[in-house]
């Protein structure tokens, strides 16, 4: 029980800092790749973050992305808005302030 493998975890926030779309060394990119290695289910939901720039900068900053990790655009889900992020989540993150 102690786990949070095969968990629905929000993540509300991903970039670095509030009103911006900046993922660059975002430390939310660190909460993910670990919960991801923790094989959670995580839903991202931060309105000035697009997918492919989120991807982007795991690969850079974390060396994650579906060809090292296979199966990872699977496990992380980029929520339309915060209802559907934390909608049965088991846990949620507030990682940025808007």
């Amino acid at each position: 029980f102690n786990t949070v493998t095969g968990k629905k975890i929000a993540i509300l926030g991903f970039a670095f800092k509030k009103d911006t779309g900046d993922v660059r060394e975002t430390p939310s990119l660190f909460v993910v790749r670990d919960l991801v290695l923790e094989q959670a289910k995580i839903h991202v939901y931060d309105p000035q973050v697009r997918r492919e720039d989120m991807w982007l900068e795991m690969d850079y900053t974390c060396n994650m992305s579906e060809k090292t990790h296979p199966g990872l655009e699977s496990a992380v889900t980029t929520a339309p808005d915060v209802y559907s992020a934390c909608e049965g989540a088991h846990a949620f993150a507030v990682l940025t302030e808007w």
